[in-house]
């Protein structure tokens, strides 16, 4: 039987004192998914909830079995609950697997815990994450800022933005973001991206002040080998 090695990286989590949440507030998913290493990672994050001072979150790996059913592993370092700092608005944690059997498809299943002050729990949730495969090809997509600058229109530039699959199989449906100093210009759409092309676009936006940002993929749909190159910042040049 095939042995797990488990790395956890704790993410950032919210430092300041903030008003509770409406409504339960959670999302879980996959932030990479390699068959090069056998590795995934997987990122969970919950808001904080009213009456409840403290967050914690569980990780638990699951393997897809006969029928479809995704089932437990028992694996260390994933039986832990991870807990936030008292009164932060926000808590993340990321939550590496190594070891991930070749032809397997495995994701991971979070429980969601919120604490009052006396270390009761007021509130629970539980989510699941989409699937990372181990078995056949996957696309990597990647982006950057080809180039930038005004147009013959008064407070209008131009972005032209690269988008490459380096990947070894086709990515379908694959948004891509662009935003200027921090404002969301507009959000395009690629039908189809073969393994191994690229393509560009051009987005019209105001003038650059700071930096300008792509990002290929940005609500993670598309599965791919490695999620870690989907964004490129551009520092402004006027």
């Amino acid at each position: 039987m095939r042995r797990y090695a488990i790395a956890a990286v704790f993410l950032a989590a919210a430092c300041l004192p903030a008003p509770a949440q409406a409504g339960a507030v959670t999302g879980v998913k996959v932030s990479s998914c390699s068959r090069f290493d056998h590795s995934a990672s997987f990122y969970g994050r919950m808001n904080r909830q009213l009456n409840a001072e403290r967050m914690a979150m569980r990780f638990t790996l699951l393997v897809r079995g006969p029928g479809d059913v995704f089932t437990p592993i028992k694996a260390p370092g994933l039986s832990r609950w991870r807990k936030s700092k008292p009164d932060v608005r926000a808590f993340g944690y990321r939550q590496r697997v190594r070891g991930l059997a070749d032809g397997a498809f495995y994701r991971v299943q979070v429980d969601y815990r919120w604490y009052d002050e006396d270390g009761e729990v007021v509130r629970k949730s539980r989510r699941r994450s989409r699937v990372c495969s181990q078995a056949g090809p996957l696309p990597n997509l990647r982006v950057r800022i080809a180039d930038a600058g005004p147009t013959a229109i008064a407070g209008v530039w131009r972005y032209r933005v690269r988008v490459a699959n380096p990947g070894s199989a086709l990515a379908e449906g694959v948004a891509v973001r662009m935003t200027v100093d921090g404002s969301v210009v507009d959000t395009r759409t690629i039908d189809t991206l073969e393994a191994g092309a690229f393509t560009f676009l051009t987005f019209r936006g105001p003038p650059c002040g700071t930096e300008a940002q792509a990002v290929v993929d940005p609500d993670n749909t598309v599965q791919e080998s490695d999620d870690s190159d989907n964004a490129k910042t551009r520092a402004c040049v006027q």
